[in-house]
């Protein structure tokens, strides 16, 4: 028997509207069950043995009639392939408009820029008195300076708050960056000092991110102080394991000075703590089942902490890394996962997870927000962003120690759009960061799946003078993995224990 005309016709006009099968929809398997994720409604739909196996032949041999030669069909299986069509085109899957151009406008971008602006972020300082293991500014990470010598002048913070200060709308918030901040901590206060004199029509945040091993009573009483100051603070786990990585520069472990500094700050902020503090670590490898359950009982015993505060995890992967273990002909699967992996494991087999919550659990949160939060309508979305980059000199500024403006402080070399003296550069902001990215960029986002999810953003993407697509390809590629891992993850999830999502809920990302 062959397949029916119907199906026939239904897929060739579906390609020949639409294009390649490959960007319409993802196909992805859970242990227990296979669904199909479609593009242009954002819509996830379980799938039938039959239905996963023809959708799939259909994304490898990319034509119908190719199809054809691999598929066994019986009154059963078209039977099967004939509801899927009815499913189809009732639910207006298959559908994603092409791309042809991202939805972000050159006049809404410099809009932004000039009366948008959200965050300013001060490098204070380029100097650090830890020498971490894992840390960016090293010379073995070409994509980044190293530590230097140089400190942000009064004058160049000043014309930095001044800029942002006009260019900004309502809400405004003051970033601290080093190096370790707290080094220039006499700037850092007259920074803020100096925001709360100029911009008191304005609803004004700080935030710094510290090692914590400079913090005293006295600094951490007069944080407490200011209005809305947010600290993050980098601890890596019990002492055995902060110490392995997060050292000063003569070698000598942190751990001790670090936790010091932390008891301070809760002391300070008191009922505050839960929401102006949270805890960043880089998480160890291997990051075992021992290693996991030794952090976890460090946090668990530290009972002067709230249980629920915030903790980001992460790992650091530089270019240089990750370009050594993927090329563009090697397996897609280059994304690994041990954290999200035992994250989930611990709530699917814990049945006191309220009572035990892992401490990554805020790291899972931030992966299976991408697909709880995704763009779902009824029928195809017709506009695409530009990956997942925000518009740029608007969502922040980041002010470097000699006024240089750059997108963020988690660029690396990258075009400078601008300084303090003569203020953003509207041509390179247009030039390099919309006009570049994009059309460098269209070619391979117009082919792909996981466009509407994408989270790739300029982090990754530049070289010091231009848009660089061979940097971003190993981006896109390792972004591909992770967001397969996490549609998987979260239909697990959902499948067995759905009320563990609901908490996705009431999270607002920043």
């Amino acid at each position: 028997m062959i397949l029916d005309s119907t199906v026939m016709e239904f897929f060739r006009n579906i390609k020949k509207q639409y294009g390649n099968y490959s960007r319409l929809f993802k196909l992805f398997q859970t242990k227990n069950k296979s669904y199909l994720y479609d593009v242009g409604t954002g819509k996830v739909m379980e799938c039938t043995e039959i239905e996963y196996v023809f959708l799939n032949n259909l994304q490898v041999y990319g034509d119908i009639e190719e199809v054809i030669k691999t598929t066994k069909v019986n009154d059963d299986t078209l039977t099967i392939l004939i509801d899927l069509i009815h499913v189809a085109q009732e639910q207006h899957l298959f559908q994603a408009p092409p791309l042809l151009s991202f939805a972000l406008s050159k006049d809404e971008v410099l809009e932004n820029a000039r009366s948008h602006l959200e965050q300013v972020t001060l490098e204070l300082t380029e100097q650090c008195n830890m020498a971490c293991h894992y840390c960016i500014y090293h010379s073995g990470n070409i994509d980044f300076r190293e530590f230097g010598r140089r400190h942000m002048s009064w004058q160049v913070a000043e014309l930095a708050i001044d800029y942002t200060l006009k260019n900004s709308g309502k809400k405004v918030a003051v970033t601290f960056y080093g190096g370790e901040p707290l080094i220039e901590f006499k700037l850092l206060k007259h920074c803020v000092d100096y925001t709360l004199k100029n911009g008191a029509d304005k609803d004004l945040t700080f935030s710094m991110t510290t090692n914590l091993t400079l913090m005293t009573a006295e600094i951490a009483e007069y944080l407490s102080t200011v209005p809305n100051f947010g600290v993050v603070c980098s601890i890596d786990g019990p002492k055995e394991i902060h110490d392995c990585r997060r050292v000063f520069k003569n070698g000598e472990g942190t751990y001790d000075k670090a936790i010091n500094g932390l008891k301070h700050l809760i002391n300070a902020y008191g009922e505050k703590s839960n929401s102006l503090i949270s805890l960043s670590m880089v998480t160890p490898r291997p990051a075992n089942d021992v290693v996991m359950k030794k952090i976890q009982n460090f946090f668990n015993s530290l009972s002067w902490v709230p249980k629920d505060i915030t903790k980001n995890i992460s790992y650091v992967r530089h270019s240089s890394d990750i370009e050594k273990t993927i090329t563009e002909k090697s397996s897609m699967h280059c994304y690994d996962n041990p954290v999200g992996n035992w994250t989930i494991d611990l709530m699917l087999n814990n049945t006191s997870i309220s009572k035990n919550t892992p401490f990554t659990i805020d790291f899972l949160h931030k992966q299976f927000s991408i697909i709880h939060d995704r763009i779902l309508t009824e029928t195809p979305y017709p506009d695409y962003c530009l990956n997942g980059c925000c518009s740029p000199a608007s969502r922040r500024i980041y002010v470097t120690v000699n006024g240089d403006f750059h997108l963020c402080e988690r660029i690396g070399k990258s075009p400078s759009v601008g300084n303090v003296y003569s203020g953003i550069d509207e041509s390179v902001l247009i030039d390099r960061y919309i006009d570049d990215y994009g059309k460098e960029s269209l070619s391979q986002c117009s082919k792909c799946w996981a466009i509407r999810l994408c989270s790739v953003c300029y982090v990754e993407c530049y070289d010091s003078d231009k848009f660089n697509i061979e940097k971003k390809k190993i981006a896109c590629r390792r972004s591909l993995d992770m967001l397969e891992h996490a549609l998987i993850s979260y239909h697990t999830i959902l499948e067995h224990k759905p009320h563990l999502l609901e908490e996705l809920n009431h999270i607002t990302l920043v």
